[in-house]
């Protein structure tokens, strides 16, 4: 049974520790002295790739760090029909969340924005979904909160559209 992300690695073959260590450090440049949101960082995804619960974070770290974990970990995927309830079900738990606390916003910016960064090594087809939610979904959100960052983001976003479009030509024509 594994606890963490030990022997998880990403589609980029990075080991996947990287990943919130990324997030974390993008978060501590927005609030260098929450010590509580860089932990958030550091968990924000550890329900999803392992045995721990929302209950075995509060129960063993902290209670708060486990609310604020919990509205950013989307559920087991056998609960739902289609991906799009799934997202919908997530979403409904985040914003709400995010909204009476920036701090859980500015954890899936910065996740975001690792994750927009390093999209280049999804295929096609899953960095298109990926894509399209940040520009639909986070990101008129994310500017509705007037969250720092969002510019980044959206500058991000320009550049990994255009990655992809020559991407997608030069399949096209090979």
């Amino acid at each position: 049974m594994r606890v963490g992300h030990d022997k998880d690695i990403r589609a980029s073959g990075e080991p996947y520790e990287t990943h919130p260590l990324a997030v974390a450090h993008l978060y501590r440049l927005v609030y260098p002295h929450d010590h509580l949101g860089f932990g958030v960082c550091l968990l924000h995804d550890v329900v999803e790739q392992s045995c721990l619960t929302i209950a075995n974070l509060a129960r063993f770290l902290n209670r708060e760090v486990a609310l604020m974990v919990d509205p950013l970990t989307k559920r087991d995927r056998s609960e739902f029909r289609c991906q799009d309830n799934r997202g919908k079900e997530y979403y409904s738990r985040l914003f709400p969340a995010a909204r009476r606390d920036k701090r859980i916003a500015m954890v899936k910016m910065c996740d975001r924005i690792h994750n927009v960064e390093t999209i280049g090594a999804l295929n096609y087809e899953r960095a298109v979904r990926v894509m399209n939610e940040t520009e639909e979904v986070l990101l008129p959100f994310f500017r509705s909160l007037n969250l720092p960052l969002t510019k980044e983001l959206a500058r991000l976003c320009v550049q990994q559209r255009a990655r992809l479009a020559r991407s997608r030509l030069e399949r096209i024509l090979i």
